[in-house]
């Protein structure tokens, strides 16, 4: 919703954290009236509309101060609380909040332009935990600009991200869970010792977020190096490359363990798989056995004919991939293309070499 004026954008900011709140218009409702002195037609739009959840509603003014508007201002503002007493509505002419309210209510809610969607740190991430209305809750879902919270009771319920950004006793731990769903079919086919090493690369990933390699959930003793009420981030990682360079595992680098934690974040345990280890045998690899059909098929039907070039390749075989599966198979990067066309093509089919017609006989001539 989009507003007209500074004191008008404060209000709606008030509006929007207070949990009483199911509902919000702007400017949907114009009042016409003959005015009493002169007999001509007035007419008024308020600037909010504000539904409740107890099923009352709330049209409203939000001047920048007392007098704005003059005398036309004051006028409709008391035809327009009497036309809402006849329907059961209450009017007001709110006054904007204290400066001090204002800018810290401002800064949350600049969290919540699009720009800001998506960057890691600036929400609450699934899994995190976060300290609201004085207990601990658990982030178990994003929609839009609502969180979804389970309780330590057990009991859960959905908030505003600014009401929740708003309270005094605001905190978030443990923000280190997966961003993406695990994905354990591609895991269980990476090699036995792949997986171990994985395991073992989230247990130290989870105890540089939250303190524990179980998770913010598994419990133990939070070691003094990785307490994070102690050390910021980058002192928790600086302290687990020096651990792990100790354990063996090859001289790590805190970028090491700050690359680990965003694969982590991004891709989850198979993030942490060395991909080497995966690589299939064959020239094509994992590639969608789909894209390999359509290669052969387009190589098969240049066989006889002047093959051009590989880049030239590329639009007939994305034809064929939208003709066959429309837009459900995306077309490989150009590394990737020139890569399988080299290895599905024969010798004499590879675009770039020439081409060789048969003799004619009799003829000697090719």
């Amino acid at each position: 919703m989009s507003a007209g004026s500074n004191a008008m954008r404060d209000r709606l900011m008030v509006l929007d954290r207070d949990p009483r709140v199911v509902g919000l218009a702007g400017r949907p409702v114009r009042l016409w009236w003959r005015d009493a002195v002169d007999g001509r037609a007035r007419s008024w739009v308020a600037q909010l509309f504000v539904r409740y959840a107890d099923g009352s509603a709330l049209p409203t003014d939000c001047p920048g101060r007392t007098d704005a508007g003059g005398e036309r201002a004051l006028q409709a503002a008391a035809v327009m609380a009497e036309a809402c007493t006849r329907v059961g509505w209450v009017y007001r002419r709110l006054e904007p909040p204290d400066p001090v309210s204002a800018a810290n209510l401002r800064w949350p809610a600049g969290y919540r332009h699009p720009r800001s969607q998506g960057r890691p740190g600036l929400m609450a991430s699934v899994g995190a935990q976060v300290c609201f209305r004085g207990g601990w809750c658990q982030v178990v879902g994003l929609a839009g600009t609502r969180i979804h919270l389970a309780g330590e009771d057990g009991e859960d319920e959905v908030v505003l991200a600014g009401c929740l950004f708003a309270d005094p006793g605001f905190a978030v731990s443990g923000g280190g869970q997966p961003r993406t769903l695990p994905q354990w079919g591609l895991f269980e086919t990476a090699p036995a010792a792949a997986q171990e090493r994985a395991l073992a690369w989230q247990r130290h990933i989870r105890e540089v977020e939250c303190g524990r390699a179980g998770g913010p959930d598994g419990g133990g003793v939070v070691r003094q190096e990785y307490d994070p009420a102690r050390f910021t981030p980058a002192e928790r990682e600086w302290a687990k490359a020096r651990e792990l360079t100790a354990l063996g595992f090859g001289r790590v680098s805190w970028t090491t363990v700050q690359r680990m934690r965003g694969r982590y974040r991004r891709q989850g345990l198979w993030g942490l798989v060395d991909h080497r280890t995966t690589r299939a045998a064959g020239g094509v690899g994992r590639t969608d056995e789909r894209v390999v059909a359509a290669i052969e098929d387009v190589l098969r039907g240049r066989r006889g004919r002047s093959k051009g070039t590989v880049k030239a390749l590329m639009p007939s075989v994305a034809r064929v991939l939208e003709d066959r599966h429309g837009d459900a198979v995306a077309i490989p990067s150009q590394a990737t293309f020139y890569r399988l066309v080299r290895e599905l093509a024969r010798p004499a089919d590879h675009p770039g070499h020439p081409v060789r017609n048969p003799r004619s006989p009799g003829t000697g001539v090719g």
